[in-house]
């Protein structure tokens, strides 16, 4: 379930997604400027019994926060401190961007996506393609 709100100035969605059958659950508040530059990533949720928690602020071509994801040997917390380049989305905001965009037959959309909110910040950007209807 995705909610979206806009005000000229932002947009805010917020989705709770999860599979409570696979022992899986997460909701995620997504900020992004007008221009849908990210501002915010905020995310709780739990996998195995393990719980999770990000929150990472992004400005001035960084990300910054803190990380709580779920391992073999119990949660692991890292800070996050990385560079975002411009237009960049961190991967824990794709599948709410995409699912908040007005998708017309054909359309495509193309973003850079950085996965800071897994410990892997210095793993690069890999662009991604997206293609809705026909």
């Amino acid at each position: 379930m995705s909610k979206l709100e806009e005000d000229g100035e932002r947009l805010d969605v917020d989705r709770d997604d999860g599979d409570p059958m696979a022992g899986v659950q997460q909701t995620t508040t997504l900020t992004f400027s007008a221009a849908l530059e990210m501002q915010e990533v905020h995310q709780t949720g739990s996998q195995g019994g393990q719980q999770a928690k990000i929150d990472i602020s992004y400005a001035g071509g960084r990300a910054k926060g803190k990380a709580t994801t779920p391992s073999q040997t119990g949660p692991k917390t890292i800070d996050i401190d990385a560079e975002m380049p411009k237009g960049a989305v961190d991967d824990n905001a794709l599948q709410g961007l995409m699912a908040a965009m007005k998708w017309a037959p054909g359309a495509q959309d193309s973003r850079r996506r950085l996965p800071v909110g897994q410990g892997r910040a210095d793993a690069g950007v890999a662009e991604r393609r997206w293609r809705r209807g026909r």
